[in-house]
């Protein structure tokens, strides 16, 4: 990761906004496994390899087509990233969207798997580590916690100080909003009768990760809102149909009972 994140800081690729916040999140993870903050260090470290696994497939290699291996949502932002229409407020929103939403519940998922059956007491350990995680997740990006992302040049006016403090704690307060549906997704997964149905879990995961995507990138009444809705209630109101001149997420979007227009940006 850090080698990475130097190739790209120093060619000004745009996926390092997200990347710096990211490995920062994790570094604050690990501190906490050598604390004894978890309550299984092991399996912590476990689903940290899973989840980096998830979004190194879609950055490596540098010179391979990676489009069928990347879930919509990390197609979503990718390109922001490389976009002069997007802020790099937008490119990271969405870099983390894709990161607990569409990975971490399959990542949680192959933890599981691993070691499946559980027993109540050690599953709801599990749950309980998960919980941590992403409390320390959230930590590492308000400023509250004591770190602030990278939105904007190191050079910044007062102004463009609090709007970065905005950026990280409006991402916080999302992180928080999505983490029981995290477990949720990760237990059906688990739990799914075999694999076709396993699949049809994962895509509706990936659907909703994109959903939010569009909410991030479209100008959609109330996006704000439904941004924090859990995945039942935003299946149900999403506003499927918007104008495409407003659409900046190429990827089709997705919706029930038909066909999805293509979203031109």
């Amino acid at each position: 990761m850090t080698a990475i994140l130097e190739r790209w800081e120093t060619s000004g690729d745009g996926r390092a906004v997200f990347l710096t916040t990211w490995a920062r999140c994790t570094d604050s993870v690990l501190a906490a496994v050598q604390n004894g903050r978890l309550a299984d260090a092991a399996w912590v470290l476990t689903l940290l390899d899973n989840l980096a696994a998830y979004y190194f497939i879609t950055i490596e290699p540098d010179d391979d087509d990676l489009r069928r291996v990347t879930p919509p949502a990390w197609r979503a932002a990718h390109d922001a990233a490389a976009s002069r229409d997007a802020t790099a407020h937008e490119a990271l929103i969405l870099g983390v969207n894709a990161a607990i939403n569409n990975d971490l519940p399959q990542a949680v998922c192959d933890a599981l798997l691993a070691e499946w059956p559980l027993n109540n007491t050690r599953l709801e350990r599990r749950h309980q580590d998960l919980c941590i995680v992403l409390d320390i997740v959230a930590t590492a990006i308000d400023p509250a916690g004591g770190a602030v992302v990278d939105c904007g040049p190191r050079t910044l006016r007062a102004a463009e100080a609090r709007a970065r403090a905005d950026c990280s704690r409006h991402i916080a307060h999302l992180v928080n909003a999505w983490s029981d549906e995290v477990w949720e997704n990760a237990i059906a997964l688990v739990t799914s009768a075999d694999e076709r149905w396993r699949d049809v879990i994962r895509d509706t995961v990936e659907h909703t990760a994109l959903r939010r995507a569009h909410l991030v990138m479209c100008d959609i009444t109330a996006r704000s809102h439904l941004l924090e809705l859990p995945a039942h209630r935003l299946d149900y109101v999403f506003p499927v149909r918007h104008e495409p001149l407003s659409c900046r997420v190429p990827a089709r979007l997705p919706q029930w009972g038909g066909a999805a227009p293509a979203a031109t940006s």
